[in-house]
């Protein structure tokens, strides 16, 4: 039974969450932001990856190592 209430109330969760703006993009933290992003990530996850890679170079320059 509890586990029926649950999933109810992911469903609204998700229902009542689903926000965009006067320009139909979705408001950061609403459902379809987060739909939107588990999109975009397979296409963006290489670049993602050489940002920090780069980063953590920089780091290591920074600290002298």
């Amino acid at each position: 039974m509890q586990k029926t209430q649950s999933i109810k109330a992911q469903r609204f969760s998700i229902s009542v969450n689903q926000m965009m703006d006067e320009n139909g993009i979705p408001v950061l933290f609403s459902t379809n932001m987060f739909m939107l992003a588990k999109e975009l990530k397979p296409l963006i996850d290489s670049e993602l990856t050489g940002m920090k890679k780069a980063n953590e170079e920089r780091l290591l320059r920074y600290r002298g190592k």
